[in-house]
Order: structure tokens, then sequence, then C-alpha cells
């Protein structure tokens, strides 16, 4: 069934949102923070994509040791906001504004009674709340949510075809909406002696308040017992819970990936078992893409169940083979990359008149020590005075490299099967990268110049 409801509220919650965008902005210009890891995420303020990106925003803040505490702290406080902003947002989709005020009210005013122990951007965010709360109590002639009234209806007519007896769990986003939820259906459903809680996480969360471990066990043994007939849960119910008789699953503008789709139908085992889906057009878009990755998701584990033990083995090993050959193509076109581009970054200029120049394509460290061997290339912008010739190991000692236009010595020239290979002395350079000159460090020079073969010349040269 698809939410057709107009949102009466939603521009007056974006609208809060987008002060506190431009509070959050303005105060990382005012404290001169630069990290863009530390920028607003945009997009949709509704979408889980959103408060998962706040509350990544908040931990790498409270990691982040370059930061004055004040500042992290002021920080901090706006994202926390949006947090709760966030969540009064769910709410008024998927609830009445009634709801909303009850949330706002609990985080701005019962949450907050000693107001003068706040520094100055808490209360200004405090006040900006009770502005809001204000604001909603204010809208008059607001039709109430239909789809509560359709929620409603629709788990009556299901315990009464399946029996008082039947176990149901309803997924939302977010826990502030399950609270809300689980209390209004807790109240509209106790005349058929359907007792409702909310199912959520721990409280370690950045949100709204948790459960403990001890009260999650606790909650469940009374579902298991049937003392409690009706969960409304965020993504915490789907994961890892067994409950066998758990007939009736409706999902409420929830929005989960192929894992929570077989993750959910896993809650429906007990024959006869229902799963109704309530959700705006775009969130049924998403699902019915999930829906088609975990049909072939099971499809797989089909033909994987009709395979012997050896075969699987054999395949998978296959597939680690795959990935890690993938993995290495990857890692060397990225070393490639980062190669060409040092290549074309760094170079060597005289370091007596700073002009006779040599750029990484050209050079290759010789043998770790101090000596760079180049392209026959070179030898155009340099003077060359020929010496007796002397051999050392298998190469030929033929000449002396001076610069064209100073007496800087740069190096000598050797044969190596018959080629003229120029073997430059490197602190007779210095290195230019961009537009700065500094002497070269052998430590820094040597990743620098390791490159892949260039030339016929180099690949010859390094073979002797």
């Amino acid at each position: 069934m698809e939410v057709s409801y107009e949102d009466p509220c939603k521009s007056i919650i974006e609208e809060e949102m987008k002060k506190v965008e431009n509070i959050y902005e303005n105060l990382m210009k005012r404290k001169g923070v630069l990290n863009t890891r530390q920028n607003l995420p945009g997009g949709d303020y509704l979408s889980k994509t959103y408060l998962g990106s706040i509350i990544k925003l908040k931990n790498q803040i409270m990691c982040d040791t370059t930061l004055p505490e004040d500042t992290g702290r002021e920080m901090i406080c706006c994202l926390s906001h949006l947090g709760i902003l966030h969540e009064a947002l769910d709410i008024n989709y998927l609830m009445n504004v009634e709801h909303v005020v009850q949330f706002l009210n609990k985080k701005y005013v019962e949450e907050n009674q000693q107001p003068d122990r706040l520094i100055a951007i808490e209360r200004r965010l405090l006040n900006l709340g009770k502005d809001l709360i204000r604001t909603f109590r204010k809208q008059t002639n607001i039709k109430p949510n239909p789809n509560l009234r359709l929620i409603e209806e629709k788990l009556q007519e299901l315990y009464s075809e399946s029996g008082k007896e039947s176990l149901g769990m309803i997924f939302v986003q977010t826990r502030a909406t399950a609270k809300s939820l689980a209390e209004y259906l807790n109240e509209k459903l106790e005349g058929i002696e359907i007792p409702v809680k909310p199912f959520i996480g721990s409280k370690s969360s950045e949100t709204s308040d948790g459960l403990s471990e001890t009260e999650k066990k606790e909650l469940l043994e009374d579902f298991r017992s049937h003392k409690i007939k009706l969960l409304v849960a965020t993504s915490v119910g789907s994961e890892g819970i067994d409950v066998p008789e758990c007939n009736i699953v409706m999902k409420y503008n929830y929005s989960g990936n192929e894992i929570n789709i077989i993750q959910m139908r896993g809650r429906t085992r007990k024959a006869g078992g229902q799963a109704i889906y309530i959700s705006d057009q775009s969130v049924l878009r998403r699902d019915l893409v999930s829906m088609e990755k975990a049909a072939v998701m099971h499809r797989a584990l089909d033909e994987l169940k009709q395979k012997g033990k050896d075969e699987i083995r054999a395949m998978i090993l296959t597939e680690q083979k795959n990935d890690l050959k993938h993995q290495e193509d990857q890692e060397r076109k990225l070393r490639e990359l980062q190669n060409q581009k040092k290549r074309g970054f760094f170079k060597l200029v005289c370091a007596t008149c700073k002009e006779t120049e040599i750029n990484g394509d050209n050079i290759k460290l010789y043998k770790q020590n101090h000596h760079v061997a180049a392209e026959g290339a070179f030898l155009d912008r340099v003077k060359k005075e020929d010496i007796k010739e002397e051999k050392i190991n298998q190469m030929i000692r033929k000449s002396i490299i001076y610069c064209k236009k100073c007496p800087q010595k740069l190096g000598k020239i050797f044969l190596i099967h018959d080629l003229e290979v120029p073997l430059l002395k490197i602190d007779a350079f210095l290195c230019k990268e961009g537009d700065k000159l500094r002497k070269y460090k052998i430590g820094n020079l040597f990743h620098i110049l390791l490159m892949r073969s260039v030339t016929k010349i180099w690949k010859l040269y390094s073979q002797s």
C-alpha cells in the first residue's frame, strides 16, 4: 500500500535544519576550521544516509585532536540538533503533528532543566527548538495522518483473522518514530488486548534513548511468551532474532537492502504469515530493486545446495584467485598512475646555473648510489670531453659531461653494449618540484627515480 499523506509541517522543519546548517558553517569559518571532512553532507534531510553522515561527522570531530575543545563542542552541538530535527521530520511524515510536539518537548524542555550550564551556542539552539514547538502548536486545521488509521485498521483485521495469539512486528526508520508509534498503537489496540512495545538499539546511539542488552533480552522473552503481541522496531529487529511464532510483519515507509529483505522474510516463517508494506512511491521502488536482488541471492543459494562440497570448495578457490588477481591489477594500475604523475612533476636542474634540465621520464637510479642513468637525448643539452677509455666491470668510461651554460661537471659517459649511456652525479643537480628548488635527499629521491624502464638503453644497461 502506498503512503499518500501531504506532510503539513515538513517545510517548517527543513527551514529550521537550514538555519542550523548555516550556524555550523559560519562557526567553521569563524574558527578557521578548514578540514573538508567535517563539512555537512547535504542531500535529503529525511534519508537514512543524511542521519548516518551526521553521526559519522560527530565521531570524526570527537576524535580530532587538532580542534580546540570549545570548537569541537560547538560543532557537535549543531550536529546533535540536526539529528533531533531529522527524527522530528520522520515523525512528522509518518505520525501526527501532536506527536512531533511531544518529541520536541521532551528533547528541548524535559531534558534541558539546567540551561545555566549551557554554552552560548547550546542556549541559542535550545531557544530555536522551543520556538519550533510554539510554531507547531499554532498550527490549526491540520488533518490527522490517514496512514495511522490505515495501520490501526489493518492490524485489527490481521489479529482478528489470525487470532489474538498472533505476534507481529512493524519496521520503521528511526527510534523516535518507533517509540511514538508504539505508544500510539498501544493506546488504540488496548481494546483488543494487543500490548505494543518499541524495540530499538542500544543506548550508545547518537540519536534517541536506546535499550540496554538486558532490556532487549527481557523484551524478546516477553514477545516469545506472548506477553507482548506487537513490536515496533528499527533495523535492529531484523538482525539475528528468531521468533518462529511471528506471523505478521509490516513495513511503514521503511527501506532496507536485499539482506534486510531476506532477514525480514525470516520473521514470517509461520504458515499463513503476512508481510504488509505501507510506503511512499520512492521507498516502494527501492524495495522492489532490493526484493529482486534478494530473489537472485535465493536462486544462487538453491543452486549451491545441489552441488557437492568439493565442487563448492573449487568454486570458492577460483573466485578467491580471481578477486586477488583483480585486486593486484587495480593496485598495479594505481602505482603506474602515481609514477606517471611523479615523472611529469620531478626534474633535475644544474646546481650552478639552474638551467640545464633533465626530467623524471629520462632518468633511472643506478644501483642505489649517488648516480642516475640518463637517456641519450640528454647529450644534446650538454658538453662532452673525451678522456682515455677505462674499463670498469662490463662498462667502458669514455667521456666527461659538463653543463653547456657553465663549467659544472655533471657526470660521465660509459659504453654499455656499444651504446653510450650518460651516468650523472646527482649532487651536481638540484631537485625541481614545481617552482621550488632544493638539494636532493637520497631517501626522497629513490622512490621517485625507481621507475619502470623507459628506453631500450636502460633495459640493456640494467642487464649488465
